[in-house]
């Protein structure tokens, strides 16, 4: 069975009422109860925040990169249809939910975010398209 971890898991916990403290040092859980923080730093939010604006430099860093490769496809599609590509599309949102699923990630929100991504990055290559096939007809 696959444990999920909380945002909480690293913060001290309090022992519930009736409870032992297991051999990690942790309280044992007792059948859905929610254990209350006893004790959380000041800055706790911030470094919440920090760790969040970390990882979106890192993700609009693979946008980046994602939207290099992109450009550079266009450059192999001879239609519209051919950046549409709508059955590829499916296939790239079967592959991220089911990852996010192994990988313990929300799968609606993972289909969410790809299927705006996608989209953009489609626009994105509809221009790049229609730029290159503009200035081959010019040429």
């Amino acid at each position: 069975m696959k444990h999920s971890l909380s945002p909480f898991d690293a913060l001290p916990q309090s022992k519930p009422v009736g409870q032992q403290q297991t051999g990690s040092g942790r309280w044992a859980k007792a059948q859905g109860e929610i254990f209350l923080i006893n004790s959380v730093k000041r800055n706790f939010i911030e470094e919440i925040r920090s760790n969040i604006d970390r990882i979106d430099r890192q993700i609009v860093t693979l946008l980046a990169q994602r939207g290099a490769y992109v450009k550079q496809a266009a450059k192999f599609k001879k239609t519209t249809t051919d950046v549409k590509a709508p059955q590829r599309v499916e296939r790239v949102i079967a592959k991220v939910v089911a990852l996010s699923v192994e990988l313990g990630a929300n799968p609606t929100v993972t289909e969410q975010v790809y299927r705006a991504m996608i989209a953009g990055f489609i626009n994105a290559e509809l221009a790049e398209h229609a730029a290159l096939n503009t200035c081959s007809i010019e040429i």
